[in-house]
């Protein structure tokens, strides 16, 4: 269990097909997912990126809408991997969908889905 009493964020660019650390910083496990730890890590991101940068931030599938909306605070955008379980509206819809309606509309090819 020692190697899962820390987490840590990491923001990277990348450069050449590899990823270049620009900032990390580690959190006690007690913070992982914590709103507090997340802005706190996004508003020193800002600190250190010139301010005519609009970073693209790739996320994994563990964050949540708080984190996203935080992103969008700073004027930056957002990708982000999603499970399953998550759902979904189309920008203007009222009616959200679970993500595994879509699974059947998959296959090799990379496409919008609005």
């Amino acid at each position: 269990r020692e190697h899962k009493r820390i987490m840590a964020l990491r923001a990277s660019i990348a450069f050449n097909g590899r990823s270049i650390t620009l900032y990390e910083k580690s959190y006690p496990l007690s913070e992982q997912c914590s709103k507090a730890s997340h802005n706190g890590f996004l508003a020193d991101l800002a600190k250190i990126l010139p301010l005519h940068v609009t970073p693209l931030i790739v996320t994994d599938a563990g964050f949540k809408v708080p984190w996203y909306k935080e992103v969008e605070a700073h004027g930056w955008f957002w990708l982000s991997r999603i499970r399953s379980t998550v759902q979904f509206a189309d920008i203007g819809a009222e009616n959200w969908r679970a993500v595994r309606s879509t699974h059947d509309l998959a296959n090799g090819q990379a496409k919008s889905l609005g």
